[in-house]
């Protein structure tokens, strides 16, 4: 199954293609979902899937996609693709190392905590 990610960072070229730079996650509970979501296949494997149904397609404003049928270039993902783990201020840091190990390659997600915390998010 193919989920979306809370934030995409995108470029739109002079030429109209639209790459995938990285993506983010926001995650206040467990992290289990988001090594499913960002660990190996994960959100990568769903966004290749996508922009692939979607560069063979015709016209895309057609079918709705306004903004996409305008820039009508190639869709894809970045060479130096990321993806960001967001999470609250107070996370504690052993619980995002236990994350790097679900997930199995530490390069493969960054870590970013929030200027929240789990209490004020809360309250």
């Amino acid at each position: 199954m193919y989920r979306n990610p809370d934030l995409a960072f995108i470029e739109v070229t002079k030429k109209g293609d639209i790459i995938i730079e990285a993506v983010g996650e926001a995650k206040l509970g467990s992290l289990d979902r988001a090594a499913d979501q960002l660990g190996k296949g994960g959100f990568r494997q769903g966004l290749t899937k996508m922009s692939e149904v979607l560069n063979k397609m015709g016209d895309l404003s057609k079918l709705g996609l306004k903004e996409l049928g305008k820039a009508r270039g190639e869709i894809r993902l970045s060479n130096s693709f990321k993806q960001i783990l967001i999470v609250p201020a107070d996370r504690d840091s052993e619980e995002l190392e236990r994350f790097s190990d679900l997930i199995g390659d530490k390069n493969q997600v960054r870590a970013q905590k929030s200027s929240f915390s789990t209490k004020k998010w809360l309250l």
